[in-house]
Protein backbone atom coordinates (compact mmCIF):
# COMPACT_ATOMS: atom_id res chain seq x y z
CA UNK A 1 0.00 0.00 0.00
CA UNK A 2 2.74 2.31 1.14
CA UNK A 3 4.96 2.14 -2.58
CA UNK A 4 1.28 2.64 -4.34
CA UNK A 5 1.14 6.08 -2.31
CA UNK A 6 4.72 6.48 -3.42
CA UNK A 7 3.88 6.31 -6.45
CA UNK A 8 1.24 7.94 -7.28
CA UNK A 9 3.14 11.18 -5.10
CA UNK A 10 5.90 10.33 -7.75
CA UNK A 11 3.53 10.72 -10.47
CA UNK A 12 1.52 13.83 -9.08
CA UNK A 13 4.77 15.08 -8.79
CA UNK A 14 6.29 14.69 -11.96
CA UNK A 15 3.02 15.73 -13.80
CA UNK A 16 3.18 19.36 -11.41
CA UNK A 17 6.66 20.12 -12.35
CA UNK A 18 6.01 19.17 -15.78
CA UNK A 19 2.72 21.86 -15.77
CA UNK A 20 5.10 24.30 -13.79
CA UNK A 21 7.88 23.55 -17.00
CA UNK A 22 5.18 24.13 -19.79
CA UNK A 23 3.90 27.36 -17.59
CA UNK A 24 6.98 28.96 -17.53
CA UNK A 25 8.01 28.05 -20.86
CA UNK A 26 4.14 29.75 -22.53
CA UNK A 27 4.80 32.87 -20.09
CA UNK A 28 8.60 33.48 -21.92
CA UNK A 29 7.22 33.06 -25.09
CA UNK A 30 4.57 35.54 -24.37
CA UNK A 31 7.05 38.12 -22.70
CA UNK A 32 8.81 37.26 -25.86
CA UNK A 33 6.40 38.29 -28.61
CA UNK A 34 3.52 40.09 -26.79
CA UNK A 35 5.93 42.40 -24.27
CA UNK A 36 9.14 42.33 -25.67
CA UNK A 37 9.22 42.03 -29.72
CA UNK A 38 11.93 43.22 -31.73
CA UNK A 39 11.38 46.11 -33.54
CA UNK A 40 13.54 47.07 -36.55
CA UNK A 41 15.97 49.97 -36.86
CA UNK A 42 14.52 52.65 -39.19
CA UNK A 43 15.84 54.84 -41.53
CA UNK A 44 14.32 56.82 -44.04
CA UNK A 45 10.93 55.83 -45.62
CA UNK A 46 8.44 57.35 -48.24
CA UNK A 47 5.50 57.23 -44.89
CA UNK A 48 5.45 56.46 -41.89
CA UNK A 49 1.93 54.57 -41.47
CA UNK A 50 0.68 54.09 -37.94
CA UNK A 51 -1.68 51.28 -37.35
CA UNK A 52 -4.84 52.35 -35.47
CA UNK A 53 -6.34 51.97 -32.24
CA UNK A 54 -6.81 53.86 -28.99
CA UNK A 55 -3.33 53.98 -27.57
CA UNK A 56 -1.99 57.67 -28.04
CA UNK A 57 1.84 56.12 -27.83
CA UNK A 58 1.59 54.89 -31.46
CA UNK A 59 0.54 58.12 -32.78
CA UNK A 60 2.89 60.53 -30.98
CA UNK A 61 6.14 57.90 -31.76
CA UNK A 62 4.78 58.52 -35.82
CA UNK A 63 4.20 62.52 -35.07
CA UNK A 64 7.81 62.63 -33.58
CA UNK A 65 9.63 60.96 -36.58
CA UNK A 66 7.50 62.64 -38.99
CA UNK A 67 9.03 65.79 -37.51
CA UNK A 68 12.51 64.42 -37.27
CA UNK A 69 12.68 63.97 -41.26
CA UNK A 70 12.19 59.84 -41.65
CA UNK A 71 9.36 60.44 -44.34
CA UNK A 72 7.69 63.22 -46.23
CA UNK A 73 3.98 61.34 -45.68
CA UNK A 74 2.01 60.90 -42.27
CA UNK A 75 -0.59 58.69 -42.60
CA UNK A 76 -3.15 57.48 -39.36
CA UNK A 77 -4.98 54.84 -39.44
CA UNK A 78 -8.24 55.52 -37.14
CA UNK A 79 -11.08 53.45 -35.32
CA UNK A 80 -14.23 54.02 -36.78
CA UNK A 81 -15.20 56.32 -33.60
CA UNK A 82 -12.03 58.13 -34.23
CA UNK A 83 -13.39 61.79 -36.29
CA UNK A 84 -11.84 63.97 -34.23
CA UNK A 85 -8.83 62.41 -33.47
CA UNK A 86 -5.66 64.01 -32.64
CA UNK A 87 -3.55 64.64 -35.87
CA UNK A 88 -6.33 64.67 -37.68
CA UNK A 89 -8.63 67.57 -37.17
CA UNK A 90 -6.37 68.85 -34.48
CA UNK A 91 -2.62 69.14 -34.87
CA UNK A 92 -0.56 66.40 -32.61
CA UNK A 93 3.08 67.76 -31.55
CA UNK A 94 2.18 70.68 -34.39
CA UNK A 95 1.78 67.49 -36.92
CA UNK A 96 -1.32 66.62 -39.11
CA UNK A 97 -1.25 63.19 -40.67
CA UNK A 98 -3.28 61.67 -43.24
CA UNK A 99 -5.99 59.73 -41.70
CA UNK A 100 -8.23 56.92 -42.96
CA UNK A 101 -10.38 54.31 -41.74
CA UNK A 102 -9.78 50.88 -42.31
CA UNK A 103 -12.42 48.53 -44.56
CA UNK A 104 -12.93 46.31 -42.96
CA UNK A 105 -11.37 47.92 -39.74
CA UNK A 106 -8.79 45.50 -38.99
CA UNK A 107 -5.06 44.90 -39.28
CA UNK A 108 -5.87 43.16 -42.50
CA UNK A 109 -7.75 46.61 -43.61
CA UNK A 110 -5.23 48.45 -42.50
CA UNK A 111 -2.78 46.34 -44.95
CA UNK A 112 -4.48 46.72 -48.07
CA UNK A 113 -4.92 50.75 -47.67
CA UNK A 114 -0.91 51.11 -47.55
CA UNK A 115 -0.83 48.85 -50.81
CA UNK A 116 -3.42 50.86 -52.35
CA UNK A 117 -1.77 54.02 -50.88
CA UNK A 118 1.53 52.53 -51.95
CA UNK A 119 0.69 52.22 -55.57
CA UNK A 120 -1.16 55.33 -55.97
CA UNK A 121 1.40 57.34 -54.40
CA UNK A 122 4.83 55.33 -55.89
CA UNK A 123 6.06 54.54 -52.43
CA UNK A 124 8.60 51.74 -51.82
CA UNK A 125 9.22 52.25 -48.22
CA UNK A 126 7.09 52.52 -45.19
CA UNK A 127 7.67 52.81 -41.27
CA UNK A 128 4.60 50.72 -39.87
CA UNK A 129 4.18 51.92 -35.99
CA UNK A 130 2.17 49.74 -33.44
CA UNK A 131 1.91 48.57 -30.24
CA UNK A 132 4.39 45.83 -29.23
CA UNK A 133 1.22 43.63 -28.33
CA UNK A 134 0.36 43.88 -32.01
CA UNK A 135 4.00 44.01 -33.58
CA UNK A 136 4.87 40.68 -34.55
CA UNK A 137 1.23 40.04 -35.77
CA UNK A 138 0.86 42.95 -38.03
CA UNK A 139 4.23 42.27 -39.40
CA UNK A 140 2.86 38.78 -40.79
CA UNK A 141 -0.58 40.34 -42.18
CA UNK A 142 1.38 43.46 -43.66
CA UNK A 143 3.79 41.66 -45.45
CA UNK A 144 1.29 39.55 -46.63
CA UNK A 145 -0.16 42.30 -48.68
CA UNK A 146 2.82 45.01 -49.38
CA UNK A 147 6.46 44.54 -50.31
CA UNK A 148 9.47 46.41 -50.59
CA UNK A 149 11.28 47.98 -47.36
CA UNK A 150 9.32 47.83 -44.72
CA UNK A 151 10.03 48.68 -41.17
CA UNK A 152 8.12 47.70 -38.12
CA UNK A 153 8.29 49.09 -34.84
CA UNK A 154 6.64 48.95 -31.32
CA UNK A 155 5.64 51.19 -28.93
CA UNK A 156 5.28 49.91 -25.16
CA UNK A 157 1.64 50.70 -24.36
CA UNK A 158 0.79 52.22 -20.98
CA UNK A 159 -1.52 49.50 -19.67
CA UNK A 160 -2.01 47.17 -16.52
CA UNK A 161 -2.55 43.62 -15.81
CA UNK A 162 -5.11 43.12 -17.12
CA UNK A 163 -4.93 44.59 -20.25
CA UNK A 164 -2.08 42.67 -20.97
CA UNK A 165 -3.86 39.52 -20.00
CA UNK A 166 -6.47 40.74 -22.64
CA UNK A 167 -3.96 41.73 -25.57
CA UNK A 168 -2.17 38.62 -24.71
CA UNK A 169 -5.80 36.30 -25.30
CA UNK A 170 -6.32 39.02 -28.62
CA UNK A 171 -3.03 38.77 -30.44
CA UNK A 172 -3.14 35.31 -30.18
CA UNK A 173 -6.33 34.77 -32.05
CA UNK A 174 -5.59 37.45 -34.43
CA UNK A 175 -2.20 35.19 -35.05
CA UNK A 176 -4.73 32.01 -35.57
CA UNK A 177 -6.84 34.06 -37.65
CA UNK A 178 -4.14 35.62 -39.71
CA UNK A 179 -2.32 32.15 -40.59
CA UNK A 180 -5.85 31.35 -42.34
CA UNK A 181 -5.68 34.43 -44.23
CA UNK A 182 -4.43 34.07 -47.74
CA UNK A 183 -3.14 37.77 -49.37
CA UNK A 184 -5.05 41.00 -49.64
CA UNK A 185 -6.30 40.88 -53.41
CA UNK A 186 -9.75 40.14 -52.20
CA UNK A 187 -9.40 43.94 -50.33
CA UNK A 188 -7.67 45.63 -53.31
Amino acid sequence: MAEIVKLRSRRTRTWLISVAVIVIALVAVAVKVYVFPRSDQVHKADVIYVLGSGNIERYELGARLYKQGYAPNLVFSIPPIGKNHPGCQEALDGVFAQCFIPQPPTTRGEAAELARMSAKHGWKSAIVITINPHLIRAETIVRKCNSGDLMFVGVQPHIGLVAWIRQIGYQTGGFVKAWFETDCNALL
